[in-house]
């Protein structure tokens, strides 16, 4: 590969698996470092690790995007271990609440749409 992110820093969101795990280990491929965030750290160490064993420069970071606190701390593992955050890959998603929309109250529908 040609290493189109070489010096870029990447955060994946849902990184521990799936799609995200896809997308983290094609990124650190290209040279990017990549933010590994997870709810569940272990899902997200587990990237890291098979990133690391490749030669990449990887970092987990457990929360839930539905936080912004979590999501404020994975953008500054980004910066203070690699300096920028110049992508990030906005996998995670969450559960919906079952049935129509106009049922869902207001927070339930802010927690949805954030």
């Amino acid at each position: 590969m040609d290493e189109q992110f070489a010096g870029k820093t990447a955060v994946v969101t849902g990184g521990g698996s799936g799609i995200g795990e896809a997308v983290a280990l094609a990124l650190a491929a290209e040279g990017a470092s990549v933010v590994v965030n997870d709810l569940r750290l272990e899902s997200a160490q587990a990237v890291v690790d098979k990133i690391i064993a490749a030669g990449g420069k990887e970092t987990a970071v457990a929360g839930d995007v539905g936080n912004p606190v979590d999501v404020k701390a994975a953008v500054d593992a980004a910066v203070s271990e690699y300096g920028a955050l110049n992508l990030a890959f906005n996998n995670a998603g969450i559960a919906s609440p079952n049935g129509l929309l106009a049922d869902i109250d207001i927070e339930g529908y802010r927690r949805l749409m954030t």
